[in-house]
């Protein structure tokens, strides 16, 4: 029985190694070997891969390619390309005017303008100045402002162009180039200021004199000119002892003149005598009271002597009666008075004794002291 055994396994084995094996050494694959002698199929390390097949030489598996031009090589480099044309193989070339032709005779040039074409006869050409197709304009190339060729003119601050720098334009007293503005003593003006604006008016520039109301011009103003009693300014006229302008004191009585007083008292200064002594004055007076009237009585009144620079004064003391119709009386008096205060104005009425100036229908005397 054991014999038996090893037989028959014996014999089973030896038919599964009668199978045909493939390229890849399977027995009953089915890889196989393709025209480049590469194993392909399943169950191969190139499952999946394609067979080879001939390039444009005919040779399998070979890498040699048809260019455009229907060169087979396996050289790129030597592909053939389009020409400017677009023609595969042509001979057609852009020159640097852009135009694409395969004549090489009639290529363009560009010249130093930028100006391309075929024509070398229109190229442009230098100017005086170097500059290429230039028409000598100052200040290109090597000209000047004056558009000489390597020259010395320059352009100063104002646009002037020349040679002579001693002329070249500056700046005003407000930086303004070439500007007409001028320093006077009064300082930064423009041309048509005469520059005398801050001079006084004694064309000191920023100076201290003034012109008064006469026109007199100093820098003292306590001679300044005043006006008058008339409103004229330096002028002359002044009051009387009246209170009238360029006035002859005629509201003074005179002296041994019988006059009417407001009272119908005729009165008459005889005698006004003043007389130094050593610290005053003696003022001394004789009049006439006389009622002349035809039936009146009438009170003496009094004298009263007012002060020359201020108000008041000092009245006549002593008892006084009234005088009827016809009756006269004749009377002195003596007034003094320290000279630092001096009378002006001898008055006479009948109601002023404590009066501070002279009523105004009282008849008045100068008193004018010697």
């Amino acid at each position: 029985m054991k014999k038996l055994l090893i037989i028959a396994l014996l014999f089973v084995g030896c038919e599964e190694t009668l199978e045909p094996q493939d390229c890849a050494g399977v027995a009953g694959g089915t890889a196989e070997l393709d025209n480049c002698n590469v194993c392909i199929g399943n169950n191969t390390a190139n499952t999946g891969f394609t067979a080879c097949t001939q390039d444009c030489a005919e040779v399998w598996g070979g890498i040699a390619v048809l260019d455009s031009c229907d060169v087979c090589d396996a050289d790129s480099s030597n592909d053939c390309i389009a020409d400017c044309n677009g023609d595969y193989g042509g001979t057609a070339v852009e020159d640097e005017c852009g135009v694409c032709d395969s004549d090489s005779t009639n290529d363009g040039t560009t010249d130093n303008c930028g100006t391309c074409d075929n024509d070398s006869s229109n190229d442009c050409v230098q100017d005086g100045c170097g500059v290429w197709g230039g028409n000598n304009t100052p200040l290109t190339g090597t000209c000047d402002c004056a558009g000489t060729p390597n020259g010395d003119a320059t352009t100063d601050n104002c646009g002037t162009c020349d040679t002579d720098s001693s002329n070249d334009c500056v700046q005003d007293c407000v930086n303004v180039w070439g500007g007409t503005s001028w320093i006077s003593d009064c300082g930064c003006v423009s041309i048509d200021n005469s520059g005398d604006e801050c001079d006084d008016c004694a064309g000191t520039p920023n100076g201290d004199a003034i012109e008064d109301n006469c026109e007199t011009c100093d820098t003292d103003s306590t001679n300044n000119c005043v006006q008058d009693c008339a409103n004229v300014w330096g002028g002359t006229a002044m009051e009387d002892d009246c209170g009238i302008c360029d006035g002859s004191n005629a509201c003074f009585t005179a002296i041994g003149v019988p006059t009417l007083a407001s009272n119908n008292m005729t009165v008459t200064l005889n005698e006004l005598t003043i007389t130094e002594k050593t610290g005053s004055y003696e003022y001394y007076i004789s009049y006439t009271l006389e009622n002349n009237t035809a039936d009146q009585e009438i009170d003496e009144g009094s004298f009263k002597m007012y002060y020359q620079n201020e108000s008041g004064g000092e009245p006549q003391y002593g008892g006084f009666n009234s005088l009827f119709p016809g009756d006269t009386k004749n009377r002195t008096y003596t007034f003094e008075e320290l000279k630092t205060t001096l009378f002006g104005i001898l008055s006479y009425h009948d109601d002023q004794f404590f009066a501070d100036d002279p009523p105004s229908d009282a008849l008045l005397w100068q008193v004018i002291i010697p």
